[in-house]
């Protein structure tokens, strides 16, 4: 999708100020680490007469560290946040309708995004990109939804945007190891890459 397109989209929907309105053209990048703390990278397209400092204000928040933030020429923004607990980016208003849930069981966590999208719905498919999002998790990816792309302990979703707008609510959850200890089990050298439901979980 155009940077224009991008803008055009924006200019739709920037009193929503919402990262879910706005992912048609947005990458979001995250690490989480095996005690609940991590970092996210979120780059998106902002209006030509925005400023830095009202696009510093939808990321502000008490319990969120906004560590940098910039706009390039081209008038694409890149925000780099850290936390210590991923449920509280909510907080965020760039992020207030990004739900984040994680689930323990053994060995194993299940993470789970769900956006809430408020684009308007039947947009045709005409094959142009849509959102991505690549998370870095603490221990190897065992299961991943919606056709994900696995690699060792990092997990992506790639969409289109007719895709990704057409659906009221997108869901990303993905399964993987931990030690019981709480650490990342290691991905291994031997992790091959996978898509969908990824490899099963090694016997208990």
């Amino acid at each position: 999708m155009s940077a224009a397109a991008c803008r055009r989209l924006a200019r739709r929907v920037v009193l929503a100020g919402s990262l879910a309105a706005l992912s048609a053209c947005v990458t979001v990048e995250g690490t989480l680490k095996a005690d609940g703390s991590g970092t996210l990278e979120i780059v998106y397209h902002v209006l030509p007469t925005t400023t830095e400092k009202l696009e510093k204000e939808r990321f502000a928040s008490p319990q969120v560290t906004l560590d940098s933030f910039v706009i390039k020429p081209d008038d694409t923004a890149v925000a780099k946040l850290s936390f210590d607990d991923p449920a509280k980016l909510k907080t965020v208003t760039m992020l207030r309708d990004v739900g984040i849930e994680r689930h323990r069981e053994g060995d194993e966590e299940r993470l789970t995004v769900t956006l809430t999208n408020d684009i308007p719905k039947e947009l045709k498919e005409e094959g142009k990109p849509g959102p991505k999002f690549t998370f870095k998790l603490p221990g190897k990816v065992l299961e991943a939804n919606r056709k994900a792309t696995v690699e060792g302990d990092t997990v992506s979703w790639h969409f289109t945007l007719a895709e990704y707008v057409n659906q009221k609510t997108v869901d990303l959850t993905a399964r993987y190891q931990v030690t019981p200890a709480g650490r990342p089990a290691p991905a291994g050298p031997d992790s091959k890459r996978a898509t969908g439901a990824g490899e099963p979980a090694p016997p208990k």
